[in-house]
C-alpha cells in the first residue's frame, strides 16, 4: 500500500531550512527548537494576537513572525516529473531594522537559482536524520530557486495589526523532483506522477 509520505512536500522541508538561516543571527532571535518554530501555515487569524502570545509564552522581545502560503505551479516544460512551486512568506515583527535584515537574509540564502538549491539539498541530507521524524521522508531534491518581493496589500479588516506589526512579503519560487527510495538497488528513482 502506497503512503502519503511518498508524494513529497517540497514546502515543510524549505520552511525549516529558512529558520536555519535565520537562526544563525542572533539579532533576528530564531529558534532551532523543533517545539518552538516561529514560521507557520497561513491561517484565518488575528496575527497581532498571535505575535503577543509569542512574546508572552516564549519571553522574546521583539520576535519575526513568518507566515507561509504554498502555490502550486504550472510545469516549466513537458518533462512532467519537474515541478514548479512558490512558497509566498509574510514576516512579521516590531522592529523595522529586523524585518529588513530578514528579508536580505532569504533572498541572499535563496535567490542564487541552482546554487541555493544544491545548498539547500545539501543540509536536507545533513539533518535527515533529526528531521525526517518531524517531516516524514526526505523525497525532495531542489533544482533551481528564485526570490522576488512583493508588495504586502491588505483589506481594512487587517489594518489593525499593520498598526503595530511591520509587514514584509516575499516569493520564493523552486523546482524541484519528488523521489522514492528503490530498495533494489539501494538509490533514487523519480516518481512518475
Amino acid at each position: 500500500m502506497a503512503s502519503i509520505q511518498e508524494l513529497g512536500y517540497p514546502a515543510k522541508w524549505l520552511v525549516r531550512y529558512i529558520n536555519a538561516e535565520l537562526a544563525k543571527y542572533d539579532e533576528i532571535g530564531m529558534s532551532t527548537s523543533s517545539e518552538m518554530m516561529p514560521i507557520m501555515p497561513s491561517t484565518p487569524t488575528n496575527i497581532e494576537e498571535v505575535y503577543n502570545n509569542m512574546i508572552q509564552t516564549y519571553s522574546v522581545g521583539e520576535p519575526l513572525l513568518v507566515q507561509y502560503d504554498r502555490l502550486m505551479r504550472f510545469r516549466p516544460n513537458s518533462l512532467y516529473i519537474h515541478k514548479r512551486e512558490q512558497l509566498i512568506l509574510f514576516l512579521f515583527t516590531s522592529n523595522y531594522d529586523k524585518m529588513k535584515a530578514a528579508e536580505i537574509i532569504i533572498s541572499q540564502a535563496l535567490d542564487r537559482e541552482d546554487v541555493s538549491a544544491q545548498e539547500v539539498n545539501k543540509w536536507m541530507a545533513e539533518n535527515k536524520t533529526e528531521l525526517e521524524p518531524i517531516l516524514g521522508e526526505l523525497n525532495i531534491f531542489f533544482r533551481n530557486m528564485k526570490v522576488y518581493q512583493a508588495d504586502e496589500t491588505r483589506d481594512l479588516v487587517e489594518l489593525a495589526s499593520a498598526r503595530t506589526l511591520y509587514n514584509g512579503k516575499l516569493i520564493v519560487e523552486y523546482d524541484y523532483h519528488v523521489y522514492k527510495h528503490d530498495p533494489e538497488n539501494q538509490g533514487l528513482a523519480p516518481i512518475y506522477s
